[in-house]
């Protein structure tokens, strides 16, 4: 039996009421704001299907459910995800480094190499949160005495310089997407945090020109190579890159408009725009140089005209390639050079040392940091200012300035030295 009666002006009480199997009678009510009887049919005839389909749900049992809905909504978020080390390290390389407006394909993959191998497999399960300072000063102190590399030697300060770099950056990126709150690398001293360069990462003077006279022992194209870093202060990928077409024998000038990185998996050569836009520029050679690049740019087209058919370069003229056209492999150099310093017995300075090199052979010469910026390509000034060291040279020569200021050459008798 179901009905309805009319309470107030709009509301009205529905009743439904039915038998129980052991014969008592169920009655359930419910209130309905309705504007006339038609619409309080309408309500009730729910009623009735909700209690027959066994849907009904009793008002005090409704109420029970909203307290607990709105608790719900008003309790606390749930706590943000806590992420192991590397897990940011994938959010990194995906909304970061992978971006090429920010960081260059071949400096991403460089970056996850060293972090893939040197930091994840020790510390890639903590979590961020945990990473202490203190643990990372002990593990950078253990990758600096460990023989963890392919030669069997511990990490190189510049490997450890670079790897804290890009570890760094990670952290820096957790603050800024408040995954963190201070970064655990800050009080991680970088074994590069010196300002200047330091005499093991260039030859003086002397040794440059007698490096320069060994070189020529070297096969032409060799020789080419080296001298254009430490007397033109190129950048090894920029002298990969360099084509014929970017050289000038009327007025004895070399043009820097692309460089070449590592040759990546499934990618191959990646040539991009030099490092910054005043690294593209125009650099003015020695007459000595030139002559032998001519004779070098002879012995170039005689081996291509040699290998016919199986010419690999397309149109591409790179003057220094792997002997099909295609450009050498950024590492060759480097095994090249170690094996000349060995044989020659010169003490280890790393090709990129030779730009360091012709900066503060230029210094000793008395050319201004000006001058050195714009034929090194560096951006700004501030980046030169590295080499404002003090060469051994350098510091001869104001040693002589003052030999004038000698006491004796005034008439001053020095009393003898007992």
């Amino acid at each position: 039996m179901a009905r309805w009666e009319k309470r107030g002006k709009t509301s009205y009480r529905l009743i439904v009421e039915s038998k129980k199997p052991d014969g008592s009678r169920d009655r359930i009510t419910e209130t309905a704001h309705c504007r006339n009887g038609k619409e309080a049919d309408k309500e009730l005839a729910k009623l009735v299907v909700a209690v027959e389909e066994g849907t009904y749900v009793p008002k005090k049992l409704r109420k029970q459910q909203q307290q607990q809905t709105a608790e719900t909504e008003h309790a606390l978020p749930d706590l943000p995800k806590r992420y192991t080390l590397r897990e940011l390290v994938e959010l990194w390389e995906r909304n970061y480094a992978s971006n090429p407006n920010i960081m260059s394909e071949n400096t991403c993959y460089n970056r996850m190499v060293y972090l893939n191998g040197y930091i994840l497999p020790y510390l890639g399960d903590k979590y961020i949160d945990e990473i202490t300072t203190i643990m990372l000063v002990e593990h950078f102190n253990f990758l600096r005495t460990e023989k963890l590399t392919k030669k069997g030697k511990p990490m190189s300060l510049n490997s450890m310089s670079y790897l804290h770099t890009a570890l760094k950056n990670v952290f820096t990126r957790s603050i800024e997407w408040k995954l963190l709150k201070e970064n655990p690398m800050v009080g991680v001293k970088n074994v590069r945090e010196s300002k200047y360069i330091n005499k093991e990462m260039y030859y003086e003077s002397n040794e440059s020109e007698e490096i320069i006279k060994r070189l020529f022992s070297l096969p032409l194209m060799w020789a080419l190579f080296f001298c254009l870093a430490i007397i033109g202060g190129f950048r090894r990928g920029e002298i990969v890159a360099l084509e014929w077409t970017g050289v000038d024998f009327e007025k004895n000038e070399l043009s820097i408009v692309k460089t070449i990185s590592r040759k990546l998996p499934l990618i191959g050569f990646v040539e991009r725009n030099p490092k910054t836009k005043t690294s593209k520029r125009t650099v003015i050679m020695p007459v000595w140089f030139m002559h032998l690049l001519r004779l070098y740019q002879v012995q170039w087209e005689e081996a291509k005209e040699a290998i016919g058919y199986a010419w690999e370069g397309g149109s591409r003229q790179y003057l220094f390639h792997a002997g099909k056209g295609l450009p050498i492999s950024v590492t060759a150099p480097r095994k090249r050079w170690i094996k000349f310093l060995d044989y020659h017995r010169f003490r280890f300075v790393t090709i990129h040392g030779l730009r360091h090199t012709m900066a503060t052979m230029m210094l000793d010469e008395g050319f201004s940091l000006k001058v050195i910026q714009d034929r090194i390509g560096h951006a700004n000034l501030a980046s030169t200012e590295i080499y404002a060291h003090v060469t051994k040279s350098a510091q001869k020569s104001v040693a002589d300035h003052f030999e004038k200021l000698a006491p004796e050459k005034f008439g001053t008798n020095l009393a003898p030295i007992n």
